[in-house]
């Protein structure tokens, strides 16, 4: 009983803590970080990318999103969006973090459920739960698509990127945004 009570209440002091950083216990026992980065060249996604393009770097974009849209939000909340790979290529990763007290991506959920998104558990990744939508490169489809949002505690994560026929495609760039 005293175990059981321990497992309840060391999330909750855990994830007491500034609104940047999250912690959140996983069945594994690891604790995993979900770290908002303060500026794009802050995060670790840049090194993830390398591994797949290694001549990838930091394309700054000024981002101006439509009303109504998933950057909409995530910008207008104080988050951040940030793209790495090779713009003239067009290929890469673009990695959004807000924190999402607003929550949006609850609001969310049903769209990208209706867009053809499936939910998919991440605890191979240390998180909870996901929506990802993958289409592979095709004679139609230049790029694949490879987009995967989750939240952990109070941070929305949304990572979409040029490549990837499965989940674990995405694991170097998952594994980056987790460690910030």
């Amino acid at each position: 009983m005293k175990r059981l009570i321990l497992l309840l209440i060391v999330p909750l002091l855990v994830g007491c803590g500034a609104q940047s950083k999250t912690s959140v216990m996983t069945e594994k026992a690891k604790e995993i970080q979900v770290n908002i980065p303060a500026k794009c060249t802050d995060s670790k996604v840049l090194s993830a990318v390398q591994q797949e393009i290694p001549s990838a770097v930091f394309i700054d974009t000024k981002w101006s999103p439509a009303p109504d849209t998933e950057l909409a939000d995530i910008l207008n909340n104080g988050g951040i969006a940030c793209s790495y790979g090779i713009a003239s290529a067009e290929i890469g990763a673009t990695v959004r973090w807000v924190s999402d007290s607003a929550n949006n991506f609850d609001k969310w959920k049903s769209k990208w459920l209706a867009n053809g998104y499936s939910e998919v558990d991440l605890r191979d990744f240390g998180l909870n739960k996901g929506y990802v939508l993958i289409k592979p490169q095709s004679e139609t489809q230049e790029f694949a698509i490879w987009t995967l949002n989750f939240k952990e505690s109070d941070v929305w994560v949304s990572i979409s990127r040029t490549s990837g026929e499965n989940l674990a495609a995405g694991k170097d760039i998952i594994n980056a945004v987790v460690s910030q």
